[in-house]
Formats: C-alpha cells, sequence, structure tokens
C-alpha cells in the first residue's frame, strides 16, 4: 500500500491490481494536487477506506482476493461509505456489467483504457458534486436541529410559564374578591407573589431569546465600561428580595474591579443563571457565596453553593441544551441556564469551569477578560 500526502488536498483511494494502471492514475492526480492511498484488491482498499477515509475511491471492477462490485457493496455498507464518491474502472462494457456496478453502489464509470483528461474532468465533477451534497445534507441537518430546538422550546415554555401564570391569576382573583377584607401585610404577600411571577416569567423570556439568537449567530457583543462590584452588589440585592429569600447570598470581593470592560447584558445573564441555580439547588436557609477577584487583565467570579452536587455522569453534558441533572428531582427548571452560561463566557473570550461534589455542594469558576 502506497501513500503520497498534499496537504490540505482532497484524499484519492486507488483500488487497483495493475501496477501501471494505478502509477499511470496516480501520477495525473499528483499532478493535480490530489493526495493519494493506493491498494492492490478489494480486502486492502476496505482496510484502507476505514483507516483513511478518503474524500473519492477510484475502484477497478475485477481483481483477485475481492472485485471491485463486492468491494463497492461493503463500503456502501461502512457507516462512512454511504455517501462516498466511488467511480469504478472497467475494461467491460456491456450492459450486465454496467448495470451490476451501479447495483453495487458505484456513483459512477469509466471504462479501460483510460483517458486520463476524462478521468480528471469526471474526479473532479465528482468531488464538486460530493462537496455540494455534504452542504446540503448538512443545512438539513442543522434546519431539523433548530426544528427540534424549537418544539422543545416550546414545550418547555409551555410547561414553565404555567406555574407563574397560575401564581398570578390566583394571586389577581383573591385580591379582586377578598382584598376589601384582607390587612395590609396580607395585601402585600399577595402582590410580591405576582412580582415575582413576572420577574420569574421575564428572566425566562429573556434566556429563551437570548440562546434564540446565539443559535442563529445573531447576538452580539457590545462591551462597554462596567463597574463590576456595583453591578454585582445590585444583583445580589435584588435576587436577595427576590428568589433568594429563603437563603443568605454573600458578596465579598477583591483587587481592581471597578473598571472593566465587558458586555453588561451578557454578564448578567451569567451571573443570574449561576446565583438562581445556586439557590434552587440549595436546601432552604443555606447560604450562597459570589466572590469575584479582580486580576490583571482579568476578572473571576465564583459562584459556590452548598447544595445537591453534580454527578460525574451529569458532567459531560452540563451546558448542553435542556440537559437536567439526574439527581434535580422534582426541582424545576429549564435545562438552559447552564448553556446560556456557556455561550455568553464564549462570546466574551472567557473560560468557566466547575467543582462540585454530591451533597456537599458546586463552584461554577468563570474566568473573563476585563478588557476588550
Amino acid at each position: 500500500m502506497n501513500i503520497t500526502f498534499v496537504e490540505n488536498s482532497p484524499l484519492v483511494l486507488i483500488v487497483d491490481d495493475d501496477n501501471f494502471q494505478r502509477l499511470q492514475i496516480g501520477g495525473m492526480l499528483e499532478d493535480e494536487g490530489y493526495r493519494l492511498v493506493e491498494a492492490t484488491d478489494g480486502e486492502q482498499g476496505l482496510a484502507a477506506f476505514s483507516e483513511y477515509s478518503p474524500d473519492i475511491v477510484l475502484l477497478d471492477a475485477l481483481m483477485p482476493v475481492m472485485d471491485g462490485f463486492t468491494c463497492c457493496q461493503k463500503l456502501r455498507q461502512l457507516p462512512q461509505g454511504a455517501n462516498i464518491p466511488i467511480l469504478m474502472i472497467t475494461s467491460l462494457e456491456d450492459k450486465e456489467y454496467v448495470d451490476r456496478a451501479f447495483s453495487a453502489g458505484a456513483s459512477d464509470y469509466i471504462t479501460k483504457p483510460v483517458h486520463l483528461a476524462v478521468l480528471r474532468q469526471r474526479v473532479l465533477r465528482m468531488l464538486q458534486a460530493s462537496r455540494a451534497e455534504a452542504e446540503i445534507r448538512k443545512a438539513l441537518e442543522k434546519e431539523r436541529e433548530l426544528n427540534e430546538l424549537k418544539s422543545r422550546f416550546v414545550s418547555m415554555t409551555s410547561h414553565e410559564f404555567r406555574a407563574p401564570m397560575n401564581t398570578i391569576l390566583s394571586s389577581a382573583e383573591l385580591l379582586e374578591h377578598f382584598g376589601h377584607k384582607f390587612n395590609e401585610e396580607k395585601k402585600l404577600k399577595h402582590l410580591h407573589r405576582i412580582q415575582a411571577a413576572v420577574k420569574k416569567m421575564t428572566h425566562l423570556l429573556n434566556d429563551v431569546l437570548l440562546i434564540g439568537k446565539v443559535e442563529a449567530g445573531k447576538q452580539e457583543f457590545n462591551p462597554t465600561p462596567l463597574d463590576l462590584v456595583k453591578l454585582c452588589s445590585n444583583m445580589v440585592e435584588e435576587m436577595q428580595l427576590g428568589t433568594g429569600e429563603h437563603h443568605q447570598i454573600v458578596f465579598t470581593h477583591q483587587g481592581s474591579c471597578q473598571n472593566a470592560c465587558m458586555d453588561e447584558e451578557l454578564l448578567e445573564s451569567i451571573l443570574t443563571n449561576l446565583l438562581s441555580n445556586a439557590i434552587k439547588y440549595s436546601p432552604k436557609g443555606g447560604e450562597v457565596n459570589l466572590f469575584l477577584v479582580g486580576e490583571q487583565g482579568k476578572a473571576i467570579f465564583r459562584v459556590q453553593d452548598r447544595g445537591i452536587g453534580i454527578t460525574e455522569a451529569d458532567r459531560a453534558q452540563l451546558f448542553s441544551h435542556f440537559h437536567r441533572g439526574v439527581n434535580v428531582g422534582n426541582i424545576s427548571g429549564t435545562g438552559l441556564g447552564l448553556a446560556i452560561v456557556k455561550n455568553c463566557v464564549d462570546l466574551h473570550g472567557g473560560k468557566i469551569a466547575v467543582e462540585s461534589e454530591l451533597g456537599v455542594g458546586t463552584t461554577f469558576i468563570v474566568t473573563l477578560p476585563s478588557s476588550q
């Protein structure tokens, strides 16, 4: 088996027991800048195909050990061989052998003696067609994924919106029909329930819109000067009065954090989702910590909880859309939060890491460039 490599050019597998034929065809293809892999029979051809994943196969019909027809059939049965262009080369011109070549899965055929100029054009056209087909398959797969994503968005949002909408409806009806009997404290309680439900729905809607923009490649990155201490303090204060009312959220910072340049909207999405998760998966009354460290040219955010932790198996899919841990039980959630965090971190050119122990807690570490 002979192999010739020219970087970044298409790889051609020539399977032919005729040394002169391989030399002649191979020489022409090398002159055109192709990479070559050569095999002398069908079995060698199958092995070379599996090892090197060529872009096109030139396959002689009649060979010892395993003929080209059998080899072609076996190539088509391989997962990576279903769509590869296969050009059968044969001295047999009658209809029976032509039909047999196409029945075996050949994309096209050419007869001997091979006219090199015709072969050169045939190889070029087949590779161009193969690339076009691959782009179409890729586009169709992306469309399928997007349609599936849309369906899951609809299903998820319908489910997650239902609870806060019911809360708003029930509190509003109680205030309408019995508000005149409620004292001020009870009225305020129902108003706070409505406000919390609206904030939850707004947060969910923002997440859906953000991840939709990112998936479509339309999310803009607009860094502006930020005081990170002020931003984090305000966020912690707001969350303490909302979803974190039954937890203690502690914010500490050190280093230079007042003169950063980041995208405020994306940074808020990062911290909101991480803090919301930390609160959600922590026991009632537990403590959640946000640490901010400003270093030369970067800011490090650490969000720490003392909650249920993340299993080893879940970590591989931690940032996938809709993925939720096997140990979350009946804790509600969309499975979008960490996917959004990862996207926002990537748009900043930053990094995210996680440390977790089951039953002890989880810490997410986000490192972002503080200047753009």
